[in-house]
C-alpha cells in the first residue's frame, strides 16, 4: 500500500474530486551540496501520519478530504 498524506483512508485519498491533492516530487535537479532531496517527499508523507485529525474542542474529526497522487518517478530523467 503507498503511503497517503495524513495516514487518511486510501478511498479518499484516491478521489479526484477532492478539493486539494498532495503531489510528492522526488526532485534533485538543482541540488548543488550533496544529495538527498529526493528522500523529502517520503519523509514528509511519513512524518503526515503522526498529525492529529480529531477536533478536540469540537469533539469530532475534522473530516479533512484531499487526494494524494502518484510519485512523480523519474522526474529528471530528461536532462539526463
Amino acid at each position: 500500500m503507498t503511503a497517503v498524506f495524513l495516514e487518511i483512508p486510501q478511498t479518499v485519498a484516491d478521489d479526484p474530486g477532492a478539493p486539494y491533492a498532495v503531489l510528492p516530487i522526488p526532485y534533485e535537479r538543482t541540488v548543488t551540496f550533496g544529495k538527498g532531496t529526493a528522500l523529502g517527499p517520503a519523509a514528509i508523507l511519513d512524518a503526515s501520519q503522526q498529525l492529529e485529525d480529531f477536533d478536540e474542542e469540537r469533539a469530532k474529526l475534522h473530516g479533512l478530504q484531499q487526494a494524494t497522487l502518484n510519485v512523480l518517478e523519474d522526474f529528471d530523467e530528461d536532462e539526463k
